[in-house]
């Protein structure tokens, strides 16, 4: 897996490669509130850790490879906007970058 995060004013905005698959994070037991989501006019999904209600992820695939974006509140900053609305907004803007 490879990871960058980014530092923005409430939020840490991370966008990791995988090869991971969308069977396997629906699998997970540890991740739950999955949703529908579209990244440009890639079919995607969001979803949270159980443990962790802080944050939202948005995964989709690219040609062989999984994308996972994920916001994080920072420590004891407030949250200003839904993570899942914000991952989803960074995603699309990231798409155009992204293989097809």
């Amino acid at each position: 897996m490879r990871f960058c995060n980014w530092a923005a004013d409430w939020y840490f905005l991370g966008i990791a490669t995988t090869t991971r698959t969308m069977g396997e994070v629906k699998s997970n037991a540890r991740n739950v509130d999955f949703g529908p989501a579209n990244v440009g006019e890639r079919e995607a999904v969001t979803y949270r850790e159980a443990a962790r209600q802080d944050h939202c992820d948005v995964a989709f695939e690219i040609p062989g490879e999984f994308i996972l974006i994920r916001v994080e509140k920072k420590g004891s900053k407030e949250v200003r906007e839904d993570p899942c609305v914000v991952a989803i907004r960074s995603a699309t803007v990231m798409d155009r970058y992204l293989p097809r």
